[in-house]
């Protein structure tokens, strides 16, 4: 008797049975992160460095709320689309014989047709056409249906980590900011760290300035 193998085996189970569970907790803890960042940049963040009518005003609010509507609208579809499944062997047997189809490999856990690029995901219990990887914070495998929303997720993510980071250094780093201010948390570094980062950064705020 291999207690090793056995052990190995549960183990295992315990696993998949576990990240399937943590799957709609980091799923949920996604949706209310992202809901959190976008109503403090929306209501907090954009008022403090946005002069209300200005042009750069006018930008944020409407480039902002685009990218929030992306990167839901992209999550959302990542999570609830099928990746896509091969058909079970024999499903339909007399199909296979009119298209002459003959099946290479069968999978000896779901008993599903795979084709290439198709994996077994032993969280989700079956097979995925062009399987990329299972991924917990969709709780959902990435695969032929729905790798775009996945990717396009990632890819409008980037662009509005780019954007916030973009329209908020100036603020950041400002002489009377709350990081190079008088009381800032640079302060006790010293008079010369201090006034060598704002010459560094100067260049910067007044070209955000004049933008505004």
């Amino acid at each position: 008797f291999d207690y090793v193998f056995w052990i190995d085996i549960i183990l295992q189970l315990i696993a998949f049975k576990t990240m399937k569970a943590l799957g709609y907790i980091m799923v949920s803890f996604a949706l209310v992160l992202i809901a959190i960042i976008s109503y403090s940049g929306l209501f907090f963040v954009l008022p403090r460095i946005c002069t209300s009518g200005s042009g750069f005003y006018y930008f944020n609010y409407t480039f902002g709320p685009f990218l929030i509507f992306n990167i839901y609208f992209n999550y959302l579809l990542g999570i609830f689309t099928n990746p896509g499944n091969p058909d079970k062997v024999n499903a339909d047997p007399i199909a296979d014989m009119e298209a002459g189809e003959k099946v290479e490999k069968v999978c000896n856990r779901c008993d599903r047709k795979k084709p290439i690029r198709t994996h077994h995901c032993s969280i989700c219990g079956t097979c995925v056409l062009k399987m990329d990887h299972h991924c917990p914070w969709l709780n959902n495998c990435v695969g032929y249906r729905n790798y775009r929303y996945f990717y396009l997720f990632l890819f409008w993510t980037a662009i509005a980590t780019g954007y916030v980071g973009v329209i908020t250094t100036p603020t950041v780093f400002k002489p009377d900011g709350f990081l190079l201010g008088q009381d800032g948390i640079l302060s006790d570094l010293g008079g010369e760290s201090v006034q060598l980062t704002r010459l560094m950064f100067l260049p910067f705020f007044d070209a955000y300035d004049y933008t505004r």
